[in-house]
């Protein structure tokens, strides 16, 4: 992958899936063996995990929208 498509899948993952999440996108760009690792968890989340976190996310901070610098 070059380091023009490596940003493009950045900024897809936070403006697309982290800003509207999007769970097309989260299956799309993370794979099957994705571990997200979070401060303070004794374990880290599967991609299931990881997209009911999201949910949660989104519900304690509803208009929360992220974007990349690249």
């Amino acid at each position: 992958m070059s380091e023009e498509e490596n940003k493009a899948v950045v900024r897809r993952f936070f403006e697309k899936l982290l800003s509207t999440d999007n769970f097309a996108v989260a299956d799309e760009i993370l794979s099957s063996g994705f571990r997200f690792y979070f401060a303070g968890s004794p374990d880290p989340m599967n991609l299931e995990q990881y997209k009911e976190f999201l949910v949660a996310r989104r519900a304690a901070f509803p208009i929360a929208v992220l974007s990349s610098r690249t």
